[in-house]
């Protein structure tokens, strides 16, 4: 099993919580450190560019045996700050390289394990953390603006963030103000059915 963990979102140091998780029998705790930002610093990031460094440390489980045929558990930080973008607020600063893992930090030890002829490596490239980044900045801009244009049933999931946010905002200034009287009076009104859900 493999824990991705935002470093913000918690105040216990990173090996203690990554031994935690490994004791528990996960093989890999990745940690990503952003910068802490309220709604309202980011609101003020996105309109400068303020340089925020995105980085990552990966911390795996070692088994080594004992003379009495056991084994014994550690955690060691195989990757330690790697940044993988120089600049959260420009997509053109990516660093080179690649974030790796293995199939092994997967599976089950019993069905593949590090020393196996089998066990190959899996590569996410800084790029494409960078994207995965650049989108979920979106999203948490889309929940910041309490806007974020969806119907009932539709998920928060989607492939155009920013696309369904100015859909959003060109429906609020183009809906009728009058179907949205509340005419108590008139025995044939009815509520409208369209709702929109807001993340607060």
């Amino acid at each position: 099993m493999v824990v991705i963990e935002v470093s913000f979102s918690h105040d216990t140091p990173a090996h203690e919580l990554a031994t935690e998780y490994i004791k528990s029998g996960t093989h890999a705790v990745i940690f990503v450190d952003l910068e802490y930002r309220s709604p309202t610093q980011r609101a003020a990031s996105a309109a400068s560019s303020v340089p925020s460094t995105a980085v990552y440390s990966i911390f795996r489980r070692l088994r080594t045996q004992k003379p009495n045929g056991k084994y014994a558990v550690r955690t060691e930080c195989v990757v330690n700050n790697q940044p993988f973008l120089t600049n959260t607020s420009d997509p053109d600063t990516i660093s080179e390289g690649h974030l790796a893992l293995w199939l092994s930090d997967f599976c089950p030890t019993d069905r593949l394990s590090r020393d196996d002829e089998e066990d190959t490596a899996v590569r996410v490239s800084h790029t494409k953390l960078a994207a995965i980044l650049a989108e979920a900045e979106e999203e948490q801009m889309l929940y910041d603006s309490h806007q974020p244009g969806l119907d009932a049933d539709e998920d928060y999931e989607s492939d155009e963030p920013v696309k369904r946010a100015a859909d959003a905002s060109f429906s609020s200034c183009n809906e009728d103000p009058s179907s949205q009287e509340n005419n108590l009076d008139d025995p044939e009104w009815k509520p409208s059915g369209k709702t929109k859900k807001a993340r607060t």
